[in-house]
């Protein structure tokens, strides 16, 4: 009881709580696509993890599905898959290109983001950026071949078009860039 200011006695009600930790905690683990590469706990996910096995109803499956995304970091990873087959459409241009050490990360297809400054500004690229990431995470394990490394560059449409477009583009991009080439690149040149 402490006496107040006008005479009246108040209760006060103060709990000291202990400031250490009731128990210590386990650390949060993360799978190989969504934690850092170097640190999981683990090198492989669990069995009950990652997508049931393909069935394919065109006849034409892949032996082993991509299991896991990988994420490409260094500007020489960047130019090595620039190299490679290109499809665009209004949300994004599709790099691809086959790694010739696949047999070291069977599983992984790897995955860079890139968009330009031409596509506005930091606000619109990094949300160009996440829409992109989404829409990978959710087709890139039944679209997307294990050993290739893929480069996605944002356009405007990236932003600005609905995302359910933004992942049909990108089905699409993952189709044809895998689609043997029929040599149309030449161009008839211009009639004087």
């Amino acid at each position: 009881m402490v006496n107040g200011l006008d005479g009246w006695q108040e209760k006060v009600r103060e709990t000291h709580l202990s400031t250490l930790a009731a128990r210590p905690q386990t650390a949060p683990w993360f799978s190989r696509a969504y934690g850092h590469q170097r640190w999981t706990q683990s090198h492989r996910a669990a069995e009950s993890q990652g997508p049931q096995a393909l069935v394919s109803l065109g006849g034409t499956s892949r032996l082993t599905p991509v299991t896991a995304i990988g994420r490409l970091k260094t500007r020489s990873e960047f130019v090595f898959v620039k190299g490679g087959t290109r499809f665009a459409t209004p949300s994004l241009v599709l790099q691809a290109r086959q790694r010739p050490n696949a047999t070291f990360d069977p599983g992984i297809a790897r995955f860079g983001f890139t968009a330009t400054k031409r596509l506005g500004g930091a606000v619109v690229r990094n949300r160009a950026r996440r829409r992109l990431k989404e829409a990978v995470r959710l087709t890139a394990s039944s679209r997307a071949r294990e050993g290739y490394d893929y480069v996605l560059i944002a356009r405007g449409g990236a932003v600005q078009r609905p995302f359910t477009e933004v992942i049909k583009d990108l089905q699409r991009a993952l189709i044809k860039v895998h689609e043997p080439s029929t040599g149309r690149r030449h161009r008839k040149p211009p009639s004087a």
